[in-house]
């Protein structure tokens, strides 16, 4: 499926997370986040919980429904360098609702986000 990826451009905070793993429902869930989609093509995440963080930076591109990002600083040091993929369940002018499950998909996070600000 292809997406307008001008809807892409913004701002968003995080709405909800749910996970699974081995197919079975998770707890693990982030408390706060924030993922920014610029026209240029980089993006910024952070999100995290009371027990971990995740913060990336990088450039993307969109492949369809495929968000491919080439994570250039994280703080998980061994993923800089990488490419990292999120797939679109969904994406309007508001919201944004990815899949960003492991490659394995032994674990899979569905992540939903809401857009606070247009770029």
């Amino acid at each position: 499926m292809k997406f307008n990826e001008k809807n892409l451009y913004g701002i968003y905070d995080l709405v909800s997370t749910e996970s699974w793993e081995n197919e079975v429902r998770t707890d693990e869930k982030s408390n706060a986040g924030m993922f920014i989609f610029r026209p240029d093509h980089m993006v910024s995440v952070v999100s995290g919980s009371n027990n971990w963080v995740m913060a990336y930076t990088g450039k993307y591109s969109l492949n369809e429904d495929i968000i491919l990002i080439e994570i250039k600083s994280c703080v998980v040091r061994e993923m800089e360098g990488t490419t990292i993929t999120r797939k679109i369940l969904a994406l309007d002018e508001n919201n944004l609702v990815v899949d960003a499950s492991a490659p394995d998909r032994i674990k899979r996070t569905k992540i939903t986000w809401k857009k606070n600000t247009q770029l």
